[in-house]
């Protein structure tokens, strides 16, 4: 399985001059775990920024009440998944505390923090909505 802060820490630790750096993921792992990548990187002088990408089906759940077989995008793994609208509302609530969490943690710190959609169009991520965020100058 994917260890998200010994990735960091084993690609930093190569990294003599640090400089801006963009730390890219859906950030679907422990708080815990992006504030200790936060502090190495920060510990190391870089320059952060945080780009959260999900997909527009992880941001709303297209799904009614019901069984599914989904495909976990990581593994390749098929699981069955049986949905009501309270586990559904569940997510919902999940993500919204998730992103929040890591929206006011990286106030806190002082880093960067842009939500995007897979399905964003480029042009405008590059030309408006970095840029108005502060990541491109």
């Amino acid at each position: 399985s994917f260890d998200f802060s010994n990735e960091i820490r084993a690609t930093v630790a190569n990294i003599k001059i640090p400089g801006k750096c963009f730390l890219i993921s859906d950030f679907m792992v422990p708080l815990a775990e992006i504030a200790e990548c936060i502090s190495l990187l920060l510990g190391r002088n870089f320059e952060l920024s945080l780009i959260q990408v999900l997909a527009p089906d992880e941001l709303s759940l297209p799904l009614k009440p019901g069984s599914y077989v989904v495909e976990d995008a990581e593994t390749g793994e098929e699981v069955s998944l049986k949905l009501s609208s309270a586990s559904i509302a569940e997510y919902a609530e999940i993500l919204a505390r998730q992103i929040s969490e890591l929206e006011a943690y990286c106030r806190k710190s002082e880093v960067s923090h842009v939500l995007v959609s897979s399905k964003e169009d480029f042009n405008n991520l590059m030309f408006s909505r970095f840029p108005k965020a502060g990541l491109l100058k």
